[in-house]
């Protein structure tokens, strides 16, 4: 068995960089973020220059500070150490004779290391909410709700992690990588249990299925520190307006009377009274003029906006930064004055095109909507609402998708509110199958997939 004798060095968030800014003063500055630290002498600068570069034990640094004898030095150190500790830019790096073995790299400033005693014959394995991935060419260890990432700098401590999926002694680990020491291993179980990848604790995940919590924690602030918000990270966004196919001219569709709505409709108050989810359709169908006023009142650009990066919409419901990635793919079954087929509602002109006649996969798409439906009667028209993920992912980090579904969620909302006003029969669906609905319709599931369905119809006399 080895006998190397392992460290914990303090480096560096990978992201953070020293300036000195005066004699007197030097910042570190962390994505975007300057921290200034008073350098009252060398010994910080010399401090942050390890930091920076490949590290130094605390013990090292006291050891180097303590030359100087003077007390202010001391304190300056400790006052730094401390603010990036605090700022969560002090990672923990353990090294070996063979070189770097993993780095514990803080998530959020809420992260304070703990030297945790590793007892020989307790078992340990990862939390079922543990994830591997690649981030810069290096593999990462990472739980949702810890509040730091362990990077993985050496290929056999990978293959621990990949053991400790199943519970393990300390013993046991010893035997299966007899190449690592004592120490290395003892010290590795402390790196994970700091960054929360250890079982044998309620973190609270317990409810939550692996991929909501992902979700979750990551698309909003809090547990990360990654970029969020409009940053413009991507490359040029697509354009508002979807090309149009041109297979067949354009159906127009009607355009309703503000003066008959303002007369005709039912309060607000009325309207959000009566809202319901109707899934029984009346015998006779919906028509054409209905579908049009329908789509005119939920999802027609009402006016666009010229921009310098991209133009931008505004439309009866509210859409995240005006981008407009919602569309809507009407799948007609039964509605008087239009043949059965997938359309695609083109909102700047208020006009349907053609997408797809029925086949095998629009009749399961319908199929699969009515047994979401808890098995309604035969559908009128079933609305497939997708997102052109470009429009938003281009301008938004961290959050865009959540701000896609949250867009489609006040859509919902207008839907109801207008069906219920029209006299007509809403339900939105918990869910959908956007493989099923690319091949009826030959939309790229993966730049436009499918987000939402909604089925509309005419309301019985009841």
């Amino acid at each position: 068995m080895s006998t190397e004798t392992p460290e914990v060095l303090l480096v560096l968030h990978p992201h953070a960089q020293v300036e000195a800014t005066s004699e007197r003063a030097v910042s570190v500055i962390d994505r975007g973020r300057r921290l200034p630290i008073p350098a009252t002498g060398t010994i910080i600068v010399d401090a942050l220059t390890r930091l920076a570069g490949d590290g130094a034990t605390e013990r090292t640094l006291w050891a180097t500070a303590s030359e100087t004898g003077v007390e202010t030095e001391m304190f300056a150190l400790a006052l730094a150490l401390r603010m990036l500790d605090d700022s969560g830019v002090l990672c923990r790096r353990l090294v070996a004779d063979a070189g770097p073995v993993a780095t514990l790299v803080p998530r959020t400033p809420k992260f304070r290391y703990t030297d945790v005693e590793i007892v020989a014959g307790q078992l340990w394995s990862l939390s079922r909410s543990c994830s591997l991935r690649v981030d810069n060419m290096a593999l990462v260890a990472e739980a949702p709700l810890g509040d730091a990432d362990l990077r993985l700098d050496n290929p056999e401590i990978a293959n621990v992690v990949a053991t400790l999926g199943r519970p393990q002694t300390l013993g046991e680990l010893k035997t299966r990588f007899p190449d690592l020491a004592d120490g290395t291993l003892r010290a590795f179980l402390v790196l994970l249990k700091n960054a929360g990848l250890l079982a044998g604790y309620d973190d609270g995940s317990a409810p939550w299925e692996h991929h909501d919590l992902w979700f979750h924690t990551r698309s909003r602030r809090g547990l990360h520190q990654a970029p969020y918000g409009g940053t413009g990270r991507g490359r040029k966004p697509l354009p508002l307006v979807k090309p149009a196919r041109g297979d067949r001219e354009p159906i127009s569709l009607l355009v309703p009377a503000a003066e008959r709505l303002h007369h005709t409709d039912p309060s607000l108050h009325e309207v959000m009274e009566r809202r319901r989810s109707v899934r029984e359709h009346a015998e006779d169908p919906m028509t054409i003029e209905q579908l049009g006023e329908f789509l005119w009142r939920t999802a027609r650009y009402q006016l666009i906006v010229p921009g310098a990066e991209t133009d931008v919409a505004l439309r009866p419901t509210p859409s995240g930064g005006a981008l407009q990635e919602l569309e809507v793919y009407p799948v007609v079954v039964s509605c008087r004055g239009l043949d059965p087929g997938v359309y695609h509602y083109r909102p700047a002109e208020h006009t349907l095109e053609w997408v797809a006649d029925p086949s095998l996969a629009t009749e399961r798409l319908v199929a699969e909507a009515r047994s979401t439906a808890d098995g309604a009667p035969p559908l009128q028209v079933y609305l497939q609402i997708t997102a052109r993920c470009g429009r938003v992912f281009w301008k938004y980090e961290s959050m865009a998708y959540a701000l896609i579904l949250k867009n489609l969620g006040a859509m919902y909302a207008m839907m109801y509110l207008v069906a219920t006003a029209m006299h007509l029969a809403p339900c939105a669906l918990g869910g959908g199958d956007s493989e099923l609905f690319a091949a009826a319709s030959g939309v790229d599931a993966r730049s436009e997939p499918a987000v939402g369905e909604f089925i509309l119809g005419t309301c019985r006399a009841s």
